[in-house]
């Protein structure tokens, strides 16, 4: 047998290997240490949201999970179907939160949609096909059964979304778990928004203009927003009772819309419309901000420079009033009827689409303008963002937010873009496409890739952390350390959270050992759990083998040493008998001990490096008797 003989508390510089000794020190690499912030996830937090606001339709919870582990609800966005989905596999908010992921019809990277190898013991799962073409819905019913089988074999549980007439597209064992959901009444839909907000409504409703036809007939969400308007109406002093909140919220609906298109009508200037836009997107902004954004609108849109003198003419105030703007002293720009901003703005997306593309522009300018306050402008991008996300796809807005982070007054505003992108189900799948192929460009820019490496984990990780680690992957790859440092917490955090270890050893082993991996595998320690598994561990040896392939230097010393004290069989065995780079361990260990200068720091050292010495010299035995050595 081979055998070291050495005393790790001796000084002698010896090495009693073969051949010619050398002392390497890798003086270059200096460990970064990174600091990890707290994970916001924000699904739970909606889901709690919706559950204090959740008015339960007929049967729930319909003695789900009963029959199978998967349940197929049948409705539509009137009845709240998508709601009720979430408090079936939630329990009403109060329970499994952390194990929720939502699935998709199609894959939108390099997993497939409905991959079986993710799926957890005990998960709760939201597919949502509502959206999905017939032929797409025909055909996904082998990877469905399949899916559905795996589920009930560890213990998941999936609810399946679809509209009734997509029953019949469905397996039979598939349609024979349907449940109708029924469209809750409108009452109590109203009366569960408002409880939290601090409003009662009284049972029956005031009988105000319109509002029972709102209530007896529009979908679950429509009234939702109603509760919304209603709050607004009592924070913006529309009176002092229930019956004026519901007044002027009815106002807003059904009278606004009117109002806007006069306003709009006419042989007017494009000056004064333009006006009518810059204040109808400004609400809450100070008046100089409005002044600021009507001539960046002037120009954006090209309307000629007026050739009078400041002082000529009709001033901001008059104009102001004109355009139903408050022009009483008042350093805040506000309608002097209730919501009409909102009519405005949708009259003018809706009837002069042409100009869509300047206004965009143009929120790009004044959002992040000196004269506005950052408050102002986060209301500027929900209300653009509102109306780009309404009639189109989310890359205008995902443009504005590549702009705005580079922009010292506009990180903020960049993230707010991006989230709203990723949270918005109108959205949600083109956004994260658009950050899957920003993540594979290693040269983004670097203020851009920071604000997608946190939507990656604050939007996308909530639902869907595979999308999220994928997208993480590629930032690891990116030319700026600080993205790639960034990245890399963000993964294992992930990873670490989600217990998905398993995924990324996978993952890490259909790819060559660059350094963005070899950086992955140092930092993901296995939980003793996960590392007694023989299939688990043999795929982390097999990592580690193409780790230190050629030589054990190519780990910094600090972070090889950190291993050998963690986990010292998995960095030997990684060695795979090779003499060499059992010497370099042995190296290394000895000078570690060498260099620790504190009594305590020495000791631990020794102790460490003695828990080595058994097993290297365990692995040159066993090399030397299959001749390997």
């Amino acid at each position: 047998m081979t055998s070291t003989g050495f005393k790790f508390d001796d000084t002698a510089n010896v090495n009693t290997g073969s051949g010619n000794q050398t002392n390497v020190t890798n003086n270059h690499y200096h460990a970064r240490q990174r600091v990890r912030r707290s994970l916001r996830f924000i699904a739970a937090e909606e889901i709690r949201r919706r559950a204090e606001r959740f008015v339960a339709p007929a049967g729930f919870p319909f003695a789900a999970f009963t029959r199978s582990s998967t349940v197929v609800l049948s409705g539509t966005s009137e009845s709240g179907a998508r709601t009720t989905a979430l408090m079936l596999l939630t329990a009403r908010g109060n329970s499994h939160l952390d194990e929720l992921r939502v699935l998709d019809d199609r894959s939108d990277d390099e997993d497939p949609a409905l991959d079986t190898t993710q799926l957890k013991a005990g998960e709760r799962l939201l597919l949502d096909l509502c959206a999905t073409d017939d032929d797409r819905v025909r055909a996904m019913q082998p990877d469905l059964e399949a899916y559905q089988a795996e589920v009930t074999r560890k213990q998941a549980r999936l609810v399946l979304l679809v509209r009734p007439d997509q029953v019949s597209l469905l397996a039979d064992a598939l349609a024979a778990l349907r449940v109708d959901v029924d469209r809750p009444d409108g009452a109590e839909v109203l009366r569960a928004h408002l409880v939290p907000e601090g409003i009662r409504l009284p049972d029956p409703p005031p009988p105000v203009a319109r509002l029972a036809d709102c209530l007896r007939s529009d979908p679950v969400g429509r009234i939702a927003d109603l509760a919304r308007v209603v709050v607004k109406a009592r924070d913006t002093g529309q009176g002092k009772t229930i019956d004026t909140w519901l007044a002027a919220a009815m106002a807003a609906r059904f009278e606004r819309a009117v109002q806007a298109q006069k306003l709009f009508s006419g042989d007017q200037q494009a000056a004064r419309r333009a006006l009518l836009v810059a204040a109808a997107f400004l609400p809450g902004a100070p008046v100089e901000a409005l002044a600021t954004a009507e001539q960046a609108l002037h120009r954006e849109i090209e309307i000629p420079a007026a050739d009078e003198h400041v002082l000529d003419g009709t001033h901001l105030a008059e104009r102001m009033a004109t355009a139903h703007l408050r022009a009483d002293g008042c350093r805040t720009v506000e309608f002097t009827d209730f919501a009409l901003d909102s009519a405005l703005r949708t009259h003018f997306w809706t009837y002069f689409p042409g100009l869509r593309a300047e206004v965009a522009e143009w929120v790009g300018t004044v959002a992040v303008s000196e004269d506005m306050p950052y408050e102002a402008a986060a209301d500027l991008v929900d209300r653009y963002a509102e109306l780009q996300l309404t009639t189109g796809a989310p890359e205008p807005l995902l443009a504005l937010a590549r702009t705005w982070s580079d922009h010292r007054r506009g990180v903020a505003l960049a993230a707010q873009a991006v989230a709203i992108g990723l949270r918005d189900n109108r959205s949600s799948t083109a956004a994260r496409r658009y950050v899957y192929h920003r993540a594979t460009d290693h040269s983004l820019p670097t203020s851009f890739a920071r604000v997608l490496v946190d939507a990656c984990v604050e939007d996308i990780a909530p639902t869907r952390p595979f999308q999220a680690l994928v997208r993480l992957h590629h930032f690891t790859r990116h030319r700026d350390t600080k993205v790639v440092s960034a990245a890399l917490d963000a993964l294992v955090g992930l990873v670490r959270k989600h217990g998905l270890h398993r995924w990324l050893l996978d993952r890490l082993l259909d790819q060559r050992m660059d350094s963005a991996n070899r950086a992955i595998l140092l930092a993901l320690d296995l939980p003793r759990h996960m590392a007694t598994e023989t299939r688990t561990r043999d795929n982390q040896v097999q990592l580690w083998e193409a780790l230190l392939r050629d030589t054990t230097r190519v780990v910094p010393p600090d972070d090889l040493w950190r291993w050998i004290g963690t986990d010292p069989a998995l960095v030997v065995r990684a060695c795979a008998g090779r003499s060499v780079l059992l010497n370099e361990l042995f190296v290394l260990a000895r000078a570690q001990v060498r260099q620790a200068q504190e009594a305590q720091a020495r000791q631990a050292a020794i102790a460490r490096a003695e828990k080595l010495l058994p097993l290297i010299d365990a692995a040159l035995d066993t090399s030397e008797r299959s001749g390997r050595a």
